[in-house]
């Protein structure tokens, strides 16, 4: 679990805001825009590190942990804004101002740091515990597969195609997993996922990629480890379910041509005019 103070600090103020189930975004940049076929390719996979685990952060920190990390970094971060300060003493002055601000800064930041790392972190065992969760369910699921069925389920089939009938390929990724720490040991997940379409125009191989952030409501962690960690698998499910009806939704506005506001639940298309 990645404790930086800075990120530490906003999973806080996140939690206090108590994030709804299914918050999330598409955006779109100046990319391609596909043309409205009618039959692709489907394909899923998903973003590793060391070839096993999913990219992103899933493991949590003690308050121990965090606490250390946390101080460290606002300590660099407090020396930093310190420098910045000194150097508006003047030409003169500056040779002493300097070293007195990143001193003052380093150790107000450290202060600061210690607090902030140490309010998200969790107790050895229960995150022993989380971890163990976390690292049983990256083992024993296929995320490319799950994400690759809820996409297929969700994409009428007769749009659905062979690679040697298909007018373009559409792959679904699941680019990122974030495990995330909150005050009073509670905690959330949030996923990021992306939709890239792939077609010849031209001669030329284009691309068009929408990308999409859900975001689990923030609950204590007890809760979470309940039914031996059913709460975790629950959330990877219905994320990936997410993704997959928000990518349906996408790729129907391209083939419409037709833009697609955002709803509760639901974010604005990725196809915009």
């Amino acid at each position: 679990m990645r404790a930086r103070a800075v990120s530490v600090l906003r999973s806080a103020v996140v939690a206090l805001l108590a994030l709804p189930i299914g918050s999330g975004c598409a955006f779109w940049l100046k990319q391609p825009v596909p043309p409205a076929f009618q039959h692709f390719e489907l394909r899923s996979e998903v973003a590793t590190k060391d070839g096993h685990e999913l990219k992103g952060d899933t493991h949590a920190d003690t308050t121990f942990k965090g606490a250390l990390i946390g101080g460290g970094s606002l300590a660099v971060t407090g020396a930093g804004i310190g420098m910045g300060a000194g150097l508006l003493c003047g030409p003169i002055a500056v040779i002493v101002c300097v070293p007195a601000f990143m001193i003052i800064g380093g150790v107000a930041g450290g202060v600061s740091g210690l607090v902030v790392g140490g309010v998200g972190g969790l107790p050895w065992k229960t995150t022993d515990e989380v971890n163990a969760v976390l690292l049983r369910l990256q083992n024993e699921r296929d995320f490319a597969k799950e994400l690759g069925a809820a996409v297929a389920t969700a994409i009428p089939r007769e749009h659905q195609a062979e690679p040697g009938q298909a007018q373009a390929t559409l792959t679904a990724r699941l680019d990122e997993v974030d495990l995330r720490q909150h005050m009073s040991e509670r905690i959330s997940i949030r996923m990021w996922s992306s939709m890239t379409q792939e077609w010849n125009e031209g001669g030329e191989t284009k691309k068009n990629t929408c990308k999409y952030t859900y975001t689990t409501p923030v609950a204590d962690v007890e809760d979470w480890l309940l039914e031996d960690g059913k709460m975790f698998g629950d959330a990877f499910t219905q994320g990936i379910d997410t993704f997959a009806r928000w990518m349906a939704r996408d790729q129907e506005a391209f083939e419409m041509r037709t833009p697609l506001p955002a709803t509760s639940d639901t974010p604005a298309t990725c196809f915009q005019l």
